[in-house]
């Protein structure tokens, strides 16, 4: 039975590494069959549900495999990620404050959940000092300075949202968010040269798809342009 089963998951993740997810879906449920107490299957299966935004799936197995396992801190983790993702963030940050006393191996995704939730729940301070966490644990998590330059930013520390967009571009100069971030941030210093060239940069990067971005972006420019233009013709006329 035992080898059976195996063969039956392996035939899962072939799937699944073949891009048939729909396919990969009925192994693992085949799994869940043979062996109803089958941790792997229910894991794997969750995540193909959370991956094409299938939340509500995704939770009925996790919650079916907590009913199992109640020590099971992957399912927890993925319970505590698919409530994230349905913007149910006082759901999330109950599960996730458990994790970080049961299962803190889970950093750094742990801490920068913990800021996400933090941040989402209206307590900047907090989600700062878990963010900072996560990089102590992973410096390169870029993530977790995109959202840090913006905790910085929509506290008015402009010095510091720079500091943390500039240190992003330096690793990563083809970081959309962290341009049109430095965009906003000229704007704020009223240095429409510097935020018009952000905004193009974005603008030229874009993907066609993404008519959202670029139309704020033209947006940012066409209102950067205007204010220059304003700030002009005030400084001619005072000469």
């Amino acid at each position: 039975m035992e080898k059976k089963l195996s063969q039956t998951f392996n035939k899962g993740i072939t799937a699944l590494d073949n891009g048939n997810w729909l396919m990969a879906i009925q192994w693992f449920k085949k799994c869940i069959e043979m062996d109803p107490k089958y941790a792997p299957a229910y894991h794997e299966l969750a995540d193909i549900y959370f991956q094409n935004a299938h939340y509500d799936a995704a939770l009925e197995v996790i919650i079916e495999a907590i009913k199992l396992d109640p020590d099971d801190m992957e399912s927890t983790f993925a319970l505590a990620s698919v409530y994230v993702a349905q913007e149910k963030f006082l759901e999330a940050l109950r599960v996730f404050k458990r994790l970080e006393q049961e299962a803190p191996e889970f950093a750094p995704e742990l801490y920068y959940n913990l800021g996400v939730c933090y941040k989402s729940l209206g307590y900047p301070d907090y989600a700062l000092d878990y963010l900072k966490l996560a990089l102590e644990e992973d410096p390169s998590y870029f993530e977790c300075l995109e959202i840090i330059g913006k905790l910085h930013f929509e506290a008015g520390r402009i010095d510091d949202a720079k500091k943390t967009f500039k240190a992003i571009l330096d690793t990563d100069p083809g970081n959309i968010d962290a341009h049109h971030m430095l965009g906003d941030i000229y704007a704020k210093e009223m240095d429409w040269d510097a935020s018009i060239k952000e905004w193009e940069t974005v603008l030229n990067m874009s993907p066609k798809t993404d008519e959202a971005l670029r139309k704020l972006a033209l947006s940012s420019i066409s209102d950067a342009q205007a204010l220059k233009t304003t700030k002009d013709k005030k400084e001619s006329k005072e000469k």
